[in-house]
């Protein structure tokens, strides 16, 4: 029975329930354990599917019997509290979905609820579950109408514990039809379900998610729903319940007849689910785990067993069973996801405890950058839906955010005007910048605020060449976002779904979770400084918003917009004349003589920390500078001191910006004036709607840019190794122009058939193996093996490649071209120069060139060739930035700044050389900003 407390009082009164009733145990007591969903498979005893065949002598699967065939109004969680879905159990399938939802701490219900994780899709919620809050709320009487009667509010109570329609989706629907039992109550977790995700819930989902490690560890088991429509899901099941027996294995990657059993399974590692994001900590926390596909289910241990063996044989099975079903298993997210849960975290394995969280083993940059076949919605959680599984899961105050801090006081000092002053001068402390859930931070500062956590903590650049970001529409910063940032589709396998196959070349600064071993050491021992630069794409709408946007109550006075100006690098603030006809501005004359305002201002913002005046943005005192011992200098440099082997990092001058020219719409300015000075024409009255349109537009897109508060101008060290001469065509599908294959030193004559040049086989591979290695000795032969077969150069010297099956050649000449493939796919072939004098920044290169020259001054140097990215252009500039294993491609742009253009192999400057000989000329350093 139920009863509503405290009904006299104005407050809301909470539902209660009688002793003994299945609603008070819910609130109260602890529950029980649910039933075990599905059970490992016994590697000793055979399978049904494998007594069968024992007894009859067929590869038949037996048919298993089936088993266990909004606007909704919260109440509001408290402290360490979840909600729990008991969804109640029937005897039809086609009976509608009850249930209750109610609240607990998640202490107590430890091990006595299951959480369902599944693929939300893309569909409108318009399926149906009944849902009754036991935890509901009713109206206190002061809350009630004045003319309520007792009959209506009985029937107010009423309906506080009544059934109420939740609309939920399909593939939600289809999973909980499925786990309910016949005979038994589910309790189960659903995020869609037990979180409030209406635009009121975003507090309490931010709190939520960040127990979501804790609410998956605690569960009894983890449901993977998959989904409907698998019908190889029974002889796929059947076949890994088969192969936990190695025997059996064996013998069934050998057997045509299991040939259809191994394609459904290869099917099923395809479905949706395993290319989600947030399934990786749903699955590496939970204690015990099944998946689910329609009516049949799999233990989660025997499915990872599966693939491990499946990807252990997989060449052999290709061989056995010629089906191009099974190319590029290797990059499903299955089998990325099974090899990554090895060594994401610990869990206790013995007693009660079986299967709790003992430690983290990744920290957040290696998450990011190794998960990239794993997709999420929203572009922020790609980096939110893995901190649970972080060994440095961020705080609330970090000092990379240091580097920031310049920026974000700058749009404080901006925005000063009295009207804004309360809001504004909180802003760092309500809207912080750092990686904890917080979803009103623009994804573009959260990319930044990443990308710059990851160096200060690594004091490694190899961030800036990995490619994990997901692509961002204009409003979510996409069009500002820095090159430094690099773009998912950019990886090996491009973003996930949207092409088959390879689409680029091996990332040469990746590595995986369990090997986190840089192959490379271009920058040798040097560490990497960054700072942050000021930057102008921010804050000049800020800016210009005083221009333009008239404030009647206050007026701003002209110091306080100059110094702003010079803040932003602006040398000469535009004035604006006023229009004499408007009240709320003073005549010329008053303009022009400074006010009391101004004089307080200026007064007190005298000794203000403001950045130097701008210079040369070339001139060698600035942009260059010799290594130093010296560890002081601007923002960020803190972290770094008595460090050895790094040159310093001091605060450089913020170049001069130019005046942006930029015609105001006309009339949309309240001063009557252009920013330029010069008089706007008056708006017509018969100005036509376009007009307007556009002056909308242009303040929707400055709204939008607004929200983006941190620099995306990275300061980082280092020196300009050469010039891009000369390069290929970009190398699709692999291929490599035989032009370049006889710069790189070959020459398909009788007298060279047996010898290939070291530049020309290491740098196909990179100069290493698959594995990152050094290469073996083999790989020398099996590169001239490939040159002069005609499967492999055709009669122009164009390498293919040789992954076919009706391209087979030896074992190793193809594992050798394989390789090439790999890493050649969609970059150019480049040739360097190092005497590259251009922009007065060529001493770097001339003086790496005197040391690669022969003893012989008039011996002319032998030719540099490297590896780069298809956006590569001649002119570009290869430079060695310390903190970054491999040399990075710049592209020259205004302002003396670059933007990244990507990673680079340079043969022979790989382990160090560069910096090595640049430390023994006395190379001067140079600060890049980049952008």
């Amino acid at each position: 029975m139920a009863e509503a407390v405290g009904a006299s009082s104005g407050a809301r009164s909470a539902v209660t329930y009688s002793r003994g009733t299945i609603e008070y145990k819910l609130l109260n007591k602890p529950l029980d354990e649910p039933s075990l969903r599905a059970r490992r498979a016994n590697a000793h005893r055979p399978s049904p599917g494998e007594w069968l065949r024992i007894t009859t002598g067929k590869n038949w699967f037996i048919q298993l019997e089936r088993e266990n065939e909004q606007q909704f109004q919260y109440s509001k969680l408290g402290e360490d509290e979840i909600r729990i879905l008991r969804l109640y159990q029937s005897k039809h399938p086609d009976e509608p979905l009850r249930a209750d939802l109610f609240k607990r701490k998640l202490d107590d219900v430890a091990g006595g609820y299951e959480a369902l994780s599944y693929c939300w899709g893309t569909q409108k919620a318009t399926y149906n579950i009944h849902i009754r809050d036991l935890n509901a709320t009713t109206p206190g009487r002061r809350n009630m109408a004045v003319t309520a009667t007792p009959e209506s509010m009985w029937q107010t109570a009423v309906n506080a514990i009544s059934h109420t329609d939740f609309k939920i989706r399909r593939n939600l629907h289809d999973a909980l039809l499925r786990l309910r039992s016949k005979y038994r109550d589910v309790y189960l977790w659903v995020d869609a379900i037990c979180i409030d995700q209406s635009e009121k819930g975003k507090v309490e989902k931010a709190k939520q998610l960040a127990m979501m490690a804790r609410i998956y560890n605690l569960a009894s088991n983890v449901c993977v729903w998959l989904g409907e429509g698998y019908d190889g899901a029974e002889s796929a099941f059947c076949l890994v319940r088969d192969i936990m027996n190695y025997r059996n294995f064996d013998e069934m990657i050998l057997d045509p007849g299991a040939q259809e059993a191994w394609r459904n399974l290869i099917s099923i590692m395809k479905a949706p689910w395993f290319g989600r994001r947030w399934v990786i900590q749903e699955i590496a926390l939970s204690r015990d785990a099944s998946i689910h596909c329609g009516d049949r289910s799999l233990h989660w241990d025997d499915f990872a067993d599966a693939v491990s063996l499946l990807m252990e044989k997989i060449e052999l099975i290709r061989d056995t069973f010629k089906d191009d079903v099974f190319d590029d298993v290797e990059t499903t997210s299955a089998c990325i996801l099974v090899q990554t849960l090895i060594n994401v975290c610990r869990k206790a394995d013995q007693g009660e405890d079986q299967g709790r969280l003992v430690s983290t083993l990744l920290d957040v940059e290696t998450l990011v950058s190794t998960l990239l076949g794993f997709q999420a919605t929203f572009p922020r959680d790609t980096i939110y839906s893995i901190l649970s599984l972080a060994k440095d899961y961020p705080r609330a105050e970090e000092d990379w955010q240091d580097l920031h801090k310049q920026q974000l006081e700058l749009k404080v000092a901006i925005k000063r005007l009295e009207v804004l002053r309360d809001r504004i001068s909180q802003e760092l402390k309500t809207q912080p910048i750092g990686l904890l859930p917080n979803y009103s931070f623009s994804p573009r500062d959260l990319f930044i605020a990443f990308v710059t956590r990851s160096i200060r903590q690594s004091c490694s650049l190899d961030i800036i060449c990995r490619h994990w970001a997901p692509t961002l529409a204009d409003d979510e910063g996409g069009d500002i976002l820095p090159s430094w940032i690099s773009n998912l589709s950019k990886s090996p396998f491009g973003v996930s779904g949207t092409a088959k196959g390879r689409q680029n070349g091996e990332n040469f600064v990746a590595y995986l979770p369990h090997d986190q071993r840089k192959q490379y050491s271009a920058s040798d021992t040097y560490e990497a400084q960054i700072s942050m630069a000021l930057d102008p794409a921010l804050d000049f709408q800020d800016f210009r918003s005083l221009l333009e946007v008239n404030v009647p109550e206050f007026l701003v006075p002209e110091t306080k917009l100059s110094i702003a100006g010079r803040q932003l690098g602006l040398e000469d603030l535009p004035k604006t004349e006023p229009d004499t006809s408007s009240p709320t501005h003073p005549s010329p004359d008053a303009r022009n003589s400074p006010s009391k305002a101004d004089a307080e201002y200026s007064k007190a913002n005298s000794g203000a920390d403001l950045p130097p005046n701008s210079e040369d943005p070339h001139s060698p005192s600035d942009a260059t500078r010799r290594r130093s011992s010296n560890t002081g200098g601007g923002i960020g440099d803190q972290a770094f001191g008595g460090v050895s082997r790094r040159p310093s990092v001091s605060q450089r001058t913020i170049p001069a910006v130019p005046q942006r020219k930029e015609r105001a719409p006309k009339g949309n300015s309240p001063n009557d004036g252009s920013v330029n000075g010069t008089k706007s024409p008056q708006r017509k009255s018969g100005q036509t709607k376009q007009s307007t349109r556009k002056a909308q537009e242009m303040r929707s897109s400055q709204e939008a840019r607004q929200q983006h508060r941190l620099s995306g101008i990275l300061r980082v060290e280092g020196f300009i190794l050469g010039e891009v001469v000369d390069q290929s065509e970009v190398m699709r599908g692999g291929i490599v122009p035989g032009e370049w294959v006889a710069k790189l030193g070959w020459k398909k004559d009788v007298h060279s058939e047996n010898r290939v040049p070291d530049t020309l086989w290491r740098l196909l591979v990179a100069d290493r193996t698959e594995k990152g290695g050094k290469p073996p000795q083999w790989y020398k032969r099996a590169c001239l093996h490939g040159l002069v077969d005609d499967r492999v150069s055709d009669n122009q010297g164009n390498i293919h490649p040789v992954a076919h099956t009706n391209r087979r050649i030896s074992e190793l000449t193809s594992r050798y071209f394989k390789r090439v493939e790999s890493v050649v796919w969609n970059r150019r072939v480049f040739e360097l120069r190092l005497d590259d004098q251009s922009d007065g920044e060529g001493s770097d290169a001339e003086n790496v060139r005197k040391r690669t020259t022969d003893k012989d001054k008039q011996a002319t140097p032998d030719p540099i060739f490297g590896l780069a990215p298809q956006g590569c252009k001649v002119s570009d500039v290869v430079c060695i930035l310390f903190g970054c294993s491999v040399p990075v491609i710049l592209s020259r742009e205004n302002e003396g700044r670059y933007r990244v253009v990507g990673e680079a192999y340079v043969h022979g400057m790989m382990g160090g050389e560069a910096t090595e000989m640049a430390d023994f000329e006395g190379v001067e350093f140079t600060t890049f900003e980049l952008i």
